[in-house]
């Protein structure tokens, strides 16, 4: 049956079927909004005066607003079997993957990202139960992978393969996946440059320091691999203060023990 409704209530049809069922559609007349309403589950849609439609809600705020205890909208393909949802629950808003039953991104009330996992503890997460990694391609001739393989962590090119990877115990590699100490770096006759970034050989001193802790964990005995000037120096110190020289070598090749350069009777 059809019913034309005009009167406090709006102008209006109803569509009834037999017994008490029925379909409402009307021009509220406080609002002006035209609205759905189901017999058993109250308004169920509504179109306000500027457009604004409102699923669940008879105030719609924005052009499409859906109210529910979890509002979602699913988007399903019909060329595929791929179908995704997305909307909000648990304070969370989420993106799902109906076909494979995956969450696929979710953003916490605290603006926590998570890709992979529904419980991002950080700012962004990304959980994945085999490789979980970030891709920066330039293009599509050139990419970086940085992420997480088994228990580390490695940055990866393209062409060169593992450039970096760091052990989950603490070990270093470069050029190696499986370093075997604190700092491995393996390659074709590999070379491991500290450079001074001073110009003057007279205030420029890169250093090697090879030392030991102390109870307290500061540093104890060391030795200071420099360069001085124009030479190789050794020096001894059992904190961490100027080392003693012990040895030097100067430009010409010649070895000093207990002297800085080449002089009778220069001592020290």
């Amino acid at each position: 049956d059809i019913e034309i409704l005009n009167g406090l209530t709006g102008a209006g049809i109803r569509l009834a079927a037999t017994g008490t069922a029925y379909w409402d559609i009307e021009r509220s007349p406080d609002t002006g909004h035209l609205t759905f309403t189901d017999d058993g589950a109250g308004t169920v849609l509504t179109v306000g005066q500027n457009g604004n439609v409102g699923i669940g809600t008879s105030s719609p705020e924005r052009p499409l607003h859906i109210a529910s205890t979890t509002p979602y909208i699913v988007f399903e393909e019909t060329d595929t079997a791929q179908k995704f949802s997305m909307g909000s629950g648990g304070g969370k808003f989420f993106l799902y993957d109906e076909t494979d039953s995956a969450q696929r991104l979710t953003v916490d009330g605290s603006g926590n990202v998570g890709i992979g996992t529904s419980l991002p503890a950080t700012t962004l997460e990304i959980s994945d139960s085999i490789e979980p990694k970030i891709r920066f391609t330039r293009g599509s001739s050139y990419y970086w992978d940085i992420g997480h393989t088994s228990s580390d962590f490695q940055f990866e090119s393209q062409t060169g393969g593992v450039v970096l990877h760091l052990d989950f115990d603490g070990n270093v590699g470069i050029g190696t996946s499986s370093p075997d100490t604190l700092l491995e770096v393996v390659g074709a006759d590999p070379i491991l440059t500290v450079r001074d970034t001073s110009t003057s050989g007279a205030d420029g001193k890169a250093t090697l320091r090879l030392g030991e802790s102390n109870a307290n964990d500061t540093l104890g005995v060391h030795y200071d691999i420099a360069l001085d000037n124009l030479d190789l120096t050794i020096g001894y110190a059992t904190s961490n203060v100027a080392t003693t020289e012990r040895m030097r070598i100067d430009a010409s090749g010649n070895l000093l023990v207990g002297k800085t350069y080449i002089a009778t009777g220069n001592a020290g």
